[in-house]
């Protein structure tokens, strides 16, 4: 009896040692371009809670701390785990946060799947008329604290083998975030290869992740005379994730895998491996040559290739992926952004890529066409409500129609509200709710409209520009350099002192998650010769260099012509046109620079004091090639300038832009702002068409007297 007593005592033990806790923040769930908010009368939210295949969970618990604005009178919340109702909470709004905790059964995972749904129902004071309540509606919020929101996952670790599947749900899941991401490069005399195969690892990371808030080092340190040398040490077992790269010969030296592993390399390959003792994770990138690591590292860099379920794989040539790109004054199709068939239990979603350095007209709108299916409704029952990145756009009311089974509604909302990079427009619908009557009661739903196939949405006209000339970009005005898979931009990284390249690291991965897109064209290396048009200079342990900048002359009487009219239509998309003289001309005929804009705002032109004079200068050669620095006298001010720079608002920034590609339609676009800045030049310009042709018929007809 004492042995079976003492047996489970040892088996409770040993259960309570190998249980774990994890706790993923809210922000790690949310989907893409989706913000923590619930608006209108009803609205919901989605997101996944996973259990990794080698987790046995014991028990989830789901904490959710809410805030309400508007004129609510009461919350409706439900809960739902796939097509399972969990719990149905009502909330009386005090103006105080509240807190709901929601605690799983493992069991229901494996039944109804792990896709959590919140579905909120605003009720508004019943003494409102409907018209009052469409309105108050509108405003309407309940938020979901994203940094007060978790779920926690307490489960055993079966110290199952995982697969590549199994890393992809891990990156996915949120369930790593706060670690460090070690980079360990094996592969010796090739920096160049090597520095190019970490971006992307740090691009995949973030893309496959979603979020660009993970830290990176690079255990191969830089030095200013050895380059990069391999650490022998680098395959520490104190850290949590290694990504692991170099070539087969490499990887058996350091032990990095099981020689089984190894043996099977015959080409691109990509492998994971879990320490049973220490639970490290080790993502394997490997071929027989630097040409195939690279293929290997391009597979793991691009999302939309899946990591198949399995320990290791040899990766085929695979077609490459080209990202929907947003042309100006374009149709699309609404199902080309969306999967949404209707819409009101939440409102239409579309998620839109907008292209770096983008101006546009003041009065330059975008259309959403819509043909929709809905309710009859009397005047002023219902109405849409369009949202450009949760600022209100435009309002339409829906048409009081009781003959024609589908409506055509045109909306439309300011260019000037879209910004570069992920945007989300979306579409409220607002309408007498719907009452469903059963055998046991009745309940309420949603006004919802059908969506036609033949929805469609066209934007509007817009120029490209590139800054020139010396001062400093903000972040989004880096966005250009994901062009055309980043061929045209390199890093180039300068360094006094042995680094772990965290600044640089953590800049890519920022501007891969703004682009939603790998670079893996981009150069990176250490030696100091531009060879491409765009060079971000990263220069630390050293005094600030102060580039001289080439300034080139536009000559030709088009080319001012067309410099004069680009800060006219920049002046105008900012408002700004009354204080800053958009066509004022020094003594060598050139355009002075004016202010511009990445996207409208109203907050004054970004500061270059302090910090911001070493971080993002730019300089223009004679030749158009632009140089960026980022400068710092050793890593540690740079990492925290760098972490500045990137969580800083840099609403407006000063300089001089030109046309990134000169084209007859970015040429009519020039024309139309210079009209509208100067509205008496149509007329004058007609006057000036018409007199010669006046003069030739007058004289064709003397001759004919």
């Amino acid at each position: 009896m004492k042995r079976i007593l003492l047996f489970l005592v040892c088996f409770l033990i040993t259960a309570a040692s190998q249980a774990e806790t994890i706790r993923v923040p809210f922000q790690y769930l949310l989907p893409d371009g989706r913000d923590p908010m619930l608006r209108g009368q009803w609205d919901k939210i989605s997101f996944p809670i996973t259990v990794l295949d080698h987790q046995q969970a014991n028990a989830i618990q789901l904490s959710l701390t809410l805030s309400h604005s508007g004129n609510i009178d009461l919350a409706n919340l439900w809960l739902n785990l796939g097509e399972k109702p969990l719990a149905n909470i009502q909330l009386h709004p005090s103006g105080e946060p509240q807190q709901i905790k929601v605690t799983l059964p493992p069991e229901l995972l494996s039944r109804y799947g792990n896709m959590m749904t919140i579905s909120v129902r605003h009720q508004l004071p019943a003494s409102l008329t409907m018209t009052e309540q469409r309105i108050d509606a509108s405003e309407a919020v309940t938020e979901i604290l994203a940094s007060q929101s978790f779920y926690e996952l307490d489960y055993r670790d079966t110290n199952s083998s995982p697969t590549l599947a199994t890393l992809a749900g891990l990156i996915k899941s949120g369930q790593l975030h706060g670690q460090t991401l070690t980079i360990v490069n094996l592969l010796e005399d090739n920096p160049q290869a090597a520095l190019t195969v970490a971006s992307h690892l740090v691009q995949g990371w973030t893309l496959r992740s979603g979020s660009d808030q993970y830290q990176y080092a690079y255990d191969n340190l830089i030095g200013s005379d050895s380059g990069l040398s391999n650490n022998s040490s680098a395959l520490s077992d104190s850290d949590k994730v290694q990504l692991v790269f170099g070539l087969p010969e490499n990887l058996r030296h350091q032990h990095a895998i099981p020689d089984t592993m190894t043996d099977s390399i015959h080409g691109p390959f990509l492998a994971v491996f879990r320490q049973p003792e220490t639970r490290q994770w080790r993502l394997i990138i490997s071929g027989r040559n630097a040409a195939e690591l690279l293929q290997a590292s391009r597979y793991f860099a691009t999302p939309d290739y899946i990591l198949p379920p399995q320990a290791f794989t040899q990766i085929s040539e695979q077609p490459l992926v080209r990202p929907m790109q947003m042309a100006s004054q374009d149709h699309f199709r609404i199902g080309m952004f969306t999967q949404q068939k209707q819409f009101g239990d939440e409102p239409l979603m579309l998620p839109l890529m907008m292209p770096a350095n983008m101006l546009v007209n003041q009065d330059e709108n975008a259309q959403i066409n819509l043909v929709l299916r809905h309710p009859k409704v009397d005047p002023g029952e219902a109405a849409m409500i369009i949202r450009v990145n949760g600022e209100y756009a435009n309002s339409m009311p829906i048409r009081a129609s009781f003959w024609r089974h589908t409506q055509h509604y045109r909306l439309t909302f300011p260019m000037r509200q879209l910004r570069p990079g992920l945007n989300t427009v979306s579409v409220e619908l607002y309408g007498p709710e719907q009452r469903v009557t059963y055998n046991q009661g009745s309940s309420y739903t949603p006004f919802i409209a059908q969506i036609d196939s033949h929805s469609t949405l066209k934007l509007g006209a817009w120029v490209n520009y590139l800054a020139e000339y010396e001062h400093q970009l903000p972040p989004e005005q880096l966005l250009f350099l994901s062009a055309n898979n980043g061929r045209d931009a390199q890093f180039t990284l300068h360094y006094e002192q042995d680094s772990t390249l965290s600044a640089v690291w953590q800049l890519l991965s920022h501007l891969t998650h703004q682009a939603r897109q790998p670079m893996t064209d981009l150069l990176l290396t250490t030696t100091l010769q531009q060879v491409r048009p765009v060079n971000l200079t990263f220069d630390v342990g050293r005094e600030n260099r102060g580039t001289e900048s080439s300034v080139t002359d536009q000559t030709g009487v088009f080319s001012r012509l067309r410099q004069f009219l680009l800060h006219t239509m920049n002046a105008d998309s900012t408002g700004e046109a009354d204080s800053v003289d958009a066509g004022s001309v020094d003594a060598d005929n050139r355009v002075q620079p004016a202010a511009f804009y990445q996207f409208s705002q109203s907050q004054p032109a970004l500061s270059m004091q302090g910090q911001a004079d070493s971080m993002a200068r730019l300089t223009t050669d004679i030749n158009g090639w632009r140089n960026i620095f980022f400068s710092a006298m050793n890593e540690a001010a740079l990492n925290e300038e760098m972490a500045l720079y990137l969580s800083q608002e840099h609403p407006a920034s000063s300089g001089s832009i030109e046309l990134a590609v000169h084209r007859y339609q970015d040429d009519l676009q020039l024309a139309r702002a210079g009209f509208i800045a100067y509205p008496y030049m149509l007329p004058l310009l007609l006057l000036l068409l018409i007199l010669p042709l006046a003069l030739l018929m007058h004289r064709s007809l003397e001759k004919t007297r």
